[in-house]
């Protein structure tokens, strides 16, 4: 849905014709211009300073690092390659597009109705600022590539004049300018309202609505570069009816029809970006938000107790008892029958064990917790894994801990080769309770669960020497509020969270990166991976640019706020975490150039290296036409839907910039394709375009004319490019023939 209107407003923005529009009034921004029921609005608020502000965090000098650059220039390239034939349409690079953007960059979805096609009722305006004229020159010049392929009509509205585009795909939509602003909306009837509310104004605009003000303050405000607001109660209210009475039912009973708006904000803090997650509830917190708000207050203070060393770490607040009985009563609500089901579980948990778990496993606990994660003080390859948490009833605790491995014991009576026990050890004052369990086989026991109570305060671990470690580090030992690395990134959270989370990227990276480097290295032998693997940056070229991480969640009046701060951020994260699988599915693409690394000479010790640059050569004749003829073939069929009859009404709709492409160099004597257009190679066929299994080897172009040694260069309909022996070739072209048809 989202993703067919924001393909067309790019196409609308690519081939819009440089025409004078709107007034001279100033340029508005989009909040402004829409309704306050608007189910999605998405903005980004100013993209000339969120540019500026980038350039000083700590992934843009990473990826400034020249191991980085060297190693992803084959890439890079690839996607050059990809990116010419749209910028010989255009007439313009991206780049250049892009940098005519100045100030507000936004999308609204204000109505959405399935039964209406995919096309939502929506809206994204562009405010070019003072790029405003350069704008309108690029477009006139695009425009003169276009041709026939859309539809223009100037209408006139309230002394405003914007334009009807039809797209090749059959799409209307209407383009215009308010001030400086460029304005794409997905029907006449929504370019007609945008022109009322920026000449009259609008009374119940999204900008005044309580709900969307309140978060977008909770969500970084005007100092965000990013913000995005849904709507929940505008498309609860559109689409309640259609909701069956369970379904509506559990929603109540969860909260979900309590929450009024959500909304992300994203801003630039130091070196890093702080992301924020709001559930905007103004009233009584039910449901799910009632369970987190069980326990509200400070549930940090565990920090203290966290050795310097973790790399990880968390702290908060939680009534286990209280958040299993609030859920059993949801459960209920919902459907009798699942809490029936959930009790007959818990009681036959009871019968093995011989306690009830809401009221002696979970009772004793009290809500203030921390758990945390360090590498051995002394070495070792397997962490140092704590829990701590300050009990309520330390006496039950040790009772149902006892009653747990008699449960134990009774399960394992008839095994004489096992034997489980509680024991105990004395350690530097304090008495360490561990779990032993005896195998007559001399079996390994993975783990030996263990604990210590300091005062009410109950430490528990894996094994017994992580606990002896705890216990000589002592109560005052520096701890992870100490850790500079810590207190770099709580600067990026607002103060007074309830909550904290914390992660150290430093040193995750090296460890991370480390490992995973051969890992990486081995497997892209296997793939046709334009990147060198050889030249994967160091591991401190990479772990150095990076710092910890640290989440925050901040339970406020009108709802929760989860914070979030890191070196990249949750959203470029999110986007880069998609990368590797999106290039492993092109990876057998073909690739514009073969890529040559010269072998790096012994330098002495004295001599500072330095990284030697990629070169590249240039693709043989007949391969180069290939590569070209397959993002024509690829472009026609974004243009039109459908792959053309023969090459040559490819450069009748432009997707190839002239005919020479079809050609190869020193040909004389090109043939002709039923559209008239000369060339050099042959067509099989659309339908290889489509590939299903076992049409790898279907060729979908290939030289008319042999060359000398009978080899014959071919493009599959897998995107590969390879030169074949003639005798492989007439082997395949009659079984690509009848896959054709």
């Amino acid at each position: 849905m989202f993703r067919t209107f924001l393909l067309t407003a790019l196409a609308a923005l690519l081939l819009l014709p440089s025409v004078a529009f709107g007034q001279e009034d100033a340029t508005p921004r989009l909040e402004d211009l829409v309704p306050d029921h608007t189910f999605l609005f998405a903005s980004v608020n100013d993209v000339s300073s969120m540019r500026e502000q980038a350039s000083r965090t700590a992934v843009m000098k990473l990826w400034q690092e020249p191991e980085v650059q060297q190693f992803l220039a084959p890439g890079m390239a690839m996607i050059e390659q990809q990116l010419a034939m749209l910028e010989k349409q255009t007439g313009h690079r991206l780049s250049e597009l892009c940098g005519l953007l100045q100030g507000q960059l936004a999308l609204a979805i204000i109505e959405y109705d399935p039964a209406y096609g995919p096309i939502p009722d929506a809206v994204a305006l562009v405010d070019l600022g003072s790029q405003m004229e350069s704008f309108k020159k690029a477009h006139a010049e695009m425009m003169a590539g276009v041709g026939d392929q859309i539809s223009v009509s100037v209408v006139e509205y309230a002394g405003v004049s914007y334009q009807n585009v039809t797209l090749p795909i059959g799409l209307e939509i209407s383009v215009g300018y308010l001030g400086n602003a460029l304005v794409i909306a997905s029907a006449p009837e929504r370019m007609a309202g945008m022109i009322d509310a920026w000449k009259k104004g609008l009374p119940t605009s999204l900008a005044k609505s309580r709900t969307f003000q309140a978060v977008k303050r909770n969500t970084g405000g005007d100092g965000a570069w990013l913000n995005v607001f849904f709507n929940m109660e505008s498309v609860l209210g559109f689409f309640g009816e259609q909701v069956d009475s369970m379904t509506m039912r559990a929603m109540d009973v969860l909260g979900v029809r309590e929450i009024k708006a959500l909304g992300i904000g994203s801003s630039f803090h130091g070196e890093g970006i702080r992301d924020t997650f709001f559930a905007y509830v103004p009233g009584e917190k039910v449901g799910i938000m009632g369970l987190m708000y069980t326990s509200p207050g400070d549930g940090t203070k565990l920090l203290s107790r966290v050795p310097a060393n973790a790399f990880y770490a968390s702290a908060g607040r939680v009534d286990l008892h209280e958040l299993m009985g609030r859920v059993l009563e949801m459960l209920g609500e919902v459907e009798p029958g699942m809490l029936e089901q959930a009790l007959a579980g818990l009681g036959q948990a009871r019968d093995l064990l011989g306690l009830d778990i809401q009221q002696d496993l979970l009772l004793p606990f009290g809500e203030e917790m921390a758990f945390y994660a360090a590498l051995p003080d002394g070495g070792g390859l397997i962490p140092d894994i704590v829990f701590m948490n300050r009990l309520r009833d330390p006496d039950k605790f040790l009772n149902s801990l006892g009653k747990l491995v008699l449960a134990a014991q009774e399960q394992m009576k008839n095994d004489r080769r096992v034997k489980v026990d509680l024991r105990s050890m004395e350690f530097m004052g304090k008495t360490i309770h561990y779990v032993h369990v005896g195998h007559k086989r001399g079996d390994p026991v993975p783990v030996m669960p263990s604990l210590y109570l300091d005062g009410n305060l109950v430490v528990m671990a894996l094994y017994p020497q992580v606990l002896k470690d705890h216990i000589a580090r002592g109560p005052n030992a520096p701890s992870i509020l100490t850790r500079p690395d810590f207190a770099r990134v709580l600067k990026g959270l607002p103060v007074g969270m309830d909550s904290l989370e914390y992660m150290d990227f430093n040193a995750g990276m090296r460890i991370l990166y480390g490992t995973l480097a051969p890992i990486i290295q081995l497997a892209a032998n296997d793939l046709d991976c334009p990147l060198d693997m050889a030249y994967l940056p160091r591991t401190e070229t990479i772990a150095k640019h990076f710092f910890g991480g640290a989440w925050g969640m901040d339970l406020g009046e009108e709802g929760p706020a989860l914070h979030s701060y890191t070196p990249m951020g949750l959203m470029p994260l999110m986007a880069v975490s998609m990368l590797p699988a999106l290039f492993l599915s092109n990876s057998r693409a073909s690739m514009p150039a073969e890529v040559i690394f010269a072998k790096p000479e012994p330098m002495p010790e004295h001599v500072k290296p330095e990284i030697e640059e990629p070169k590249t050569v240039p693709a043989a004749p007949g391969r180069r036409q290939l590569e070209e003829i397959y993002i024509g073939l690829l472009f026609h069929f974004a243009q039109t839907d459908k792959f053309p009859k023969d090459l040559g009404e490819m450069v009748a709709s432009r997707a190839i910039e002239d005919a020479a492409s079809l050609l190869l160099p020193g040909d004389e004597a090109p043939l002709t394709t039923a559209s008239g257009q000369e060339t050099s190679f042959a067509y099989v066929g659309p339908k290889p375009g489509f590939l299903t299994k076992g049409q790898e080897s279907v060729i979908w172009v290939y030289e008319r004319d042999g060359r000398p040694g009978g080899m014959r260069w071919v493009l599959f309909a897998s995107g590969d490019i390879e030169r074949i022996t003639e005798a492989d070739f007439q082997k395949l072209i009659e079984a690509s023939r009848k896959a054709a048809k």
